[in-house]
């Protein structure tokens, strides 16, 4: 696929130097390429780096306006939440999500896509290509007949849930400049990819991502014009979190259609309840840590029990609380109203299969596996902004009513 890079402003160069060196870092400490710097380069130097820069770049480069400062003091709660139940680079890294959003809301996303794609585009194939060529091992896993390839990475869905990422970022980036040599690409590269990690979830997604974007750029009016169906749609995140839980709460029933529900998910259901069961739900999070399939950075795996959670929505609960929880509903909903106010299909039709993928698939709480993070707090931020300019505009017109009202007199 051919990559332009967009030529960047001055302002911006910041936040990109930022948003890249976290987005490089993450994805390589997901690699067996970790062990070389895991004890020079720790997280905390990272996020430390990113957040100043970023800092730094909103003190000295924007006018900080109350409405601004406002906005700015929510983000900061959120993070505060969050960081108050994470320990580890992983589950920091989402609080840093929100300032990088913050910061980049006069970046145009498209911009962001495209600059995304070329560091995960040559980031995927060079840890591949070292992988095959045996500069770093390519750790193979047996289980079930299941034959799982890790290709260079630390677990088998990290390749997968970066091309799903690239594919999401691609479709929307080009939306109906969409050729169908652009499809076959995706579509051979996914496959290529699922072929060796056998990580059915990403890649049956990216297909039906792949199938909307192709009903978008050929027949637009089939989903344009099916307004029940698009709001519906935008409702799409409180409606899978329910799902979720209430699946997963069901699981205790022990009926015979939820035993093999489970069954068929890979006993994600168990393991969600049990993790309900021991750890509870609290209202601002709790540091849990659970143990999963995937290896360290030396390639070794743990010897504790699988307790792994699969579920977005069930570690968001439990791991950052109630209340984050609900925000974070709150924020994702209204940034996909605006996809329809907008006009924003595209978006609404990408939001709307991330949300069903995280139903049983976590991995897409992270930026470097889900860009449209930024994009999110982007439109909910113009939203901010039109609610104020609104009702400016309308104290404007009460004002000029008034006026000829006392004219009138």
């Amino acid at each position: 696929m051919k990559i332009i890079l967009q030529r960047i402003s001055a302002t911006d160069y910041l936040w990109y130097c930022a948003y890249s060196f976290f987005v490089i870092y993450y994805i390589l400490s997901k690699t067996f390429f970790y062990q070389y710097f895991m004890n020079i380069l720790d997280y905390k130097i990272v996020l430390v780096f990113c957040m100043s820069i970023l800092l730094t770049r909103e003190l000295f480069l924007n006018k900080l306006t109350r409405r601004l400062m406002l906005v700015f003091l929510f983000c900061g709660i959120l993070m505060i939440i969050v960081m108050h139940s994470s320990s580890g680079g992983g589950a920091n890294s989402v609080a840093c999500i929100v300032l990088f959003a913050f910061a980049a809301r006069n970046i145009p996303f498209k911009q962001i896509a495209k600059h995304t794609i070329f560091i995960s585009e040559v980031l995927l194939a060079f840890v591949i290509l070292c992988a095959f060529s045996d500069i770093i091992p390519n750790y193979v896993r047996e289980t079930n007949g299941r034959t799982r390839y890790y290709l260079g990475f630390l677990y088998a869905l990290y390749p997968s849930a970066i091309m799903f990422n690239i594919t999401a970022l691609s479709v929307y980036s080009k939306k109906e400049k969409l050729k169908i040599s652009n499809f076959v690409f995706l579509i051979l590269v996914n496959y290529f990819i699922f072929q060796y990690t056998d990580s059915r979830l990403s890649f049956y997604t990216s297909i039906l991502l792949l199938v909307f974007a192709a009903i978008l750029r050929f027949k637009p009016k089939c989903i344009e014009e099916r307004k029940v169906m698009c709001n519906i749609a935008s409702f799409s995140f409180p409606i899978c979190m329910t799902v979720s839980v209430a699946l997963t709460i069901a699981y205790g029933t022990g009926t015979s259609w939820i035993e093999g529900l489970n069954i068929l998910l890979g006993k994600r259901l168990s393991l969600g309840l049990n993790s309900l069961i021991t750890n509870g739900v609290t209202l601002f999070g709790q540091n849990l840590s659970w143990i999963g399939a995937g290896l360290n950075a030396y390639g070794e795996r743990s010897n504790e029990q699988y307790t792994w959670v699969d579920s977005m929505y069930i570690q968001v609960l439990q791991h950052f609380g109630i209340v984050f929880c609900l925000v974070l509903m709150v924020i994702l909903t209204l940034a996909m109203r605006k996809c329809i106010k907008y006009s924003d299909y595209w978006m609404l039709v990408i939001l709307s299969i991330f949300a069903l993928h995280g139903i049983i698939d976590d991995l897409i709480i992270y930026v470097q596996f889900n860009t449209f993070w930024i994009a999110i707090g982007g439109v909910t931020l113009k939203s901010i902004s039109d609610f104020r300019k609104n009702k400016l505009r309308r104290e404007q017109l009460m004002a000029y009513y008034d006026t000829v009202e006392k004219e009138i007199e």
